[in-house]
Order: structure tokens, then sequence, then C-alpha cells
């Protein structure tokens, strides 16, 4: 549905003799909208997202929150600071707009990865609950179709899980469904694979899927409900004062930077409809997602495969059924972003393009020449664009965000410590705490694997017990054969000091428990009758066991 026109989104305005946006349209509403701006490396898309939320949340009052952090700088989180770059300030005082800072909140999961790290930005670190993921984030996560049985049954074991329990508990109620469908064959428990049994057909898929959670030991976010670092939803959609800022810096897995940013937007959409139901949620929403194709390219495999599946369903959902929710997002190559993604925004903004790229959107949007034209006129002008479906009015000039934008040389860390050194703090104890947890989790995990393993070993023993009984039971009754012949040999074996397995040994039995109950129970039968012999005017089919 690009650029799609069946409504005014928006309107274009002249001020200070530049051809600008009006989020407002004729009617001074704003409407909900999913816009991509596109532009190559250098043309300033990521300072045009800036200026348009900033002026999205003046307009609205809206709450912003940026999903991602593709470069992991926190670039986001510099609109804590006013701007002091002299290009920067002359620009806003060429527009007459008067510099400023907000307030912001920054958000990261919590991860291992935080150890010895010193200080630190005042940050919440936040998990996620078990029983929140929606099927499409088990899909992401496991590389499998989300209509497929196996996400189905891990929907299912989700939604029948305690509130307290962790992925360890998660995962062996998967495994015991599958052993109930294969027969529950015997397989060994694997401590380093969140102790699941691995082995051949069906047993195989539950250690993929094992393996592939094996992330989360060290990134430590995906637990039990009761968690007290569990993301609160409803506080950050009803705060519509500060900008609500998602970093991933300590988080070193890409599939997990990815898979993190729609299973956010998921939760978020998920959470405003529950709000809004119950009266609620007050405020518009602004999702922003910087840098797109990265999260998405057009040559998808794996996760990533799946992930532009769920981010598209979320962007119609957000469009057709989620009221008063708009995204912003960005992308340097539009050719590269996957179809089905850029495909669910209903706004584009082209700004300058590379040949190829050029080339391509030219034939996909049947440019003539005097459209081409106008891409000469934006290479020149840093942050303007060429509005699909508006492109007779000329190209659009976005202002500079009142904020701080972040510049290559500068340092996030030491840009927060320069302006609120009072707010930098450790989380050493917080680590400890995390993982003190883990090691408990593990440890149950161990437990209660080690006393089923000792159960059904106790089970093997009594059936090999009862199996050489049976075999003594029928074999002939010669003398040296039975039972008072074995339990007396035996027992004579015990008292020259052989070890119980030497006994099984000499008797021909294979378990050295049984050579033990042999001679036990002539010792018990010689107690009850000192003055006869074991066996006399006794039939061996009467010795009980």
């Amino acid at each position: 549905m690009e650029g799609l026109q069946n409504q005014e989104f928006m309107k274009i305005s002249n001020y200070n003799n530049k051809i600008c946006l009006d989020l407002k349209d004729s009617n001074g509403k704003v409407n909900p909208f999913q816009l991509l701006v596109v532009a190559t490396s250098g043309h300033g898309k990521g300072m045009s997202t800036e200026a348009i939320a900033e002026r999205w949340k003046k307009t609205t009052k809206g709450i912003v929150i940026f999903l991602n952090d593709p470069k992991q700088e926190a670039e986001q989180s510099f609109v804590m600071y006013e701007p002091q770059e002299p290009y920067h300030l002359k620009e806003l005082s060429i527009d007459g707009i008067k510099r400023n800072k907000y307030p912001a909140k920054l958000y990261h999961p919590f991860t291992f990865n935080l150890a010895k790290k010193g200080f630190l930005p005042d940050i919440n670190f936040y998990t996620i609950s078990i029983k929140d993921l929606l099927r499409e984030d088990w899909s992401i996560l496991t590389e499998t179709d989300s209509e497929t049985e196996s996400i189905k049954l891990m929907e299912r074991v989700v939604e029948d899980l305690p509130r307290n329990a962790c992925l360890f508990d998660f995962l062996r109620e998967i495994e015991r469904l599958v052993e109930n469908k294969s027969g529950g064959k015997e397989i060994k428990p694997d401590p380093k694979n969140w102790f699941l049994k691995s082995g051949g057909g069906t047993a195989k898929s539950i250690k993929q899927i094992g393996n592939m959670l094996s992330s989360f030991k060290k990134d430590y976010f995906l637990r039990k409900d009761t968690c007290e670092l569990k993301l609160d939803w409803d506080a950050i959609l009803n705060d519509d004062v500060n900008y609500h800022i998602f970093l991933t810096n300590w988080i070193y897995n890409p599939k997990l930077r990815n898979f993190l940013v729609v299973c956010l937007i998921g939760q978020a959409i998920k959470n405003a409809q529950r709000l809004a139901d119950l009266g609620k949620l007050k405020k518009p929403i602004l999702f922003i997602i910087p840098e797109l194709m990265k999260i998405c390219p057009y040559e998808t495999k794996g996760s990533a495969l799946f992930l532009a599946k769920s981010l598209s369903s979320h962007l119609v959902t957000m469009r057709s059924k989620a009221q008063g929710m708009f995204c912003l997002s960005d992308t340097q190559n539009w050719t590269n972003t996957h179809p089905a993604v850029r495909g669910s925004f209903n706004e584009t903004f082209f700004g300058k393009l590379n040949p190829e790229d050029a080339r391509m959107v030219f034939k996909a949007k049947s440019y003539n020449a005097t459209n081409r034209e106008k891409f000469t006129e934006i290479e020149s002008r840093y942050c303007s664009y060429l509005w699909e479906g508006h492109e007779d009015e000329g190209v659009i000039q976005i202002f500079y965000p009142s904020h701080m934008h972040k510049e290559n040389h500068y340092n996030w860390v030491q840009m927060y410590k320069k302006y609120y050194s009072d707010k930098m703090k450790r989380y050493d104890q917080l680590v400890n705490v995390m993982r003190k947890e883990y090691n408990n989790e593990f440890n149950e995990a161990k437990s209660r694997v080690e006393k089923e393993i000792q159960e059904i070993e106790k089970q093997k023993e009594n059936k090999e017990i009862e199996k050489e009984n049976k075999e003594v039971k029928e074999k002939p009754k010669q003398e040296d054969t039975t039972k008072n012949y074995i339990y007396k040999r035996a027992y004579e074996l015990h008292q020259d000091g052989l070890s119980d397995r030497k006994i099984a040994e000499e008797l021909g039995v294979k378990s050295h428990k049984t050579a033990k109950k042999y001679y036990e129970k002539y010792q018990k039968q010689k107690d009850q009758f000192p003055y006869e012999s074991i066996g006399q005017g006794i039939m061996p089919e009467e010795i009980e066991f």
C-alpha cells in the first residue's frame, strides 16, 4: 500500500520561503500514519526523523517510543541535551527555532554482559515475561513458521505456565508433552542445553529449540512473569513527559537485537489496545524504528524472514485496528528493504538516493523526467525530500530538531556524564542478584532431573531383580540351583569377605544388589529358624522376597 492517498494524512505549508511538512490535515487533525523516510547515508534522514518526532510530540502531546538503536551508540538519547554544533545552531537561528532539550528514560534488556562495566547512565534494565511472547515472537526465535504444530504447542504451553515459571520449566514442559507423543524413549539429559534430552526424531527438534534459546542464559531478559524487572507497559504508555528510548548496547547477538524490535512493538500494541479497552489510554503513541533495512533486508533467510513477516503484520494491525498509533521509520536503501515491510507504510519520503537505488525507485514509481530532475535539487539540499504521491508540491524541507543530534565524535556515556554526573551508577549488585536467580533456576532443574534419573534407575533395577528371580524359579530343582543352595552360598561367600559384586559373579546373577538380597534373606531366615536348615520343610516358592 505504498503511497496510499485515499485520504489526506498531512499537508504542505510554506514557512520562511521553504516548502515544509505540516502534520495536521486541512481540518487541523493529526491522522495516524506509517511514514518511511528513505535517504542514503549522510543526507540527514536520522536528523529528519528526530525533527518529525519532535514536531509530532509538540503537536499531539503524545508518547514517543524509539524501539531500537542500530548503531549501538544511543543516538536517540541526545534529545536530553541542547545542540552545540555551529552548523546546527545556525540553521535553528535562520528558521527562528529556539534550542531545546527533553527529558528521557532509557531502557535496556538485562544481560550479564553488564558485569564490570563501571559507572553507566541511569538505565531501566528490564525483562520480558515468557507468558507475554506472541506466536510471531516464538516463530522468530525458533526460525519456524508461526502456523506449524511446534509453534502452536509452544503457545499452548505458555498459556498454561504458572507465572513463576522460568525457561527451564517452559522447555521441560514441552519435552514432557513430546515424550508422551513419542513413547517416552529414554534419552540422557544435557546439562549444557537446559537439561533437555538429546537424540533423534522429535527429541532432536527439542534440542534445536533449546540451542536457539541458549542466548538467554547470557542475555537473561526472557524471564518469569513475576520478575521485578518486568517491563511496565502501563507506566510507559501513560508517560507523555519523557521520550522512551530502548537500547541494546550490551546485547551482542544481532538476531536478539532485531527480535527485540518486533517483540517490543508487538507487546506495545497489545498493551495499548488493552488499556484503550479499559479507557486508560489517553494519548496517541509514535513508534520510531531507525535503519529499517538492517532489520528487514530484501534478501531474508532464517530469523530475518520471520521477523519481516511479523513486523509487516504489526504495521498493518496498527493501521487497521489500533487507534491513535503512529509509526516513523527510515532506511538507507529502498530497494534493499524487504518489500512486505516497506509496503506496509502508507507514506514515503524520498531523499538523496544512491544511483542504483534511484534507478529502481524511478522505475517502480514510473517517475517522469520532471520528477527525476527534482532529485538533482534534493542532492544539494540537506534534509530535503520528495513526498510520494505529492511530487507536484515540489521538494519538501525538514527543519532541524531543536535538541542535540548525535555527531560522529560524540560519545553517549561521556555526554551523559558531562550533564548528569550525579545520576551515573554501577549495576554490579543487580548483576549479582540476577546471577543468583539464574543459579537457583539451574540448580532446581538439575535437582529435578537427578531425582527423575534416580527413579528411572530404581525402576530398572527392580525389573532386573524380578527377571532374575523368575529365572531362578524356572530352573530345574537340582541341589546346586535351589534357592536354599543359592541363599546359603551367597551367605557363605559374604562371610568369607567377598564383595557383593564378586558374589554376584560367583553365583552367575546380573546385579550385585540381587546378591545382597540373597544373603540378607538367608540371614533373616537363619535368625527366624536357628535350629533348622534353611529350606528344610519349606518349598522354594514359599520363601518371600
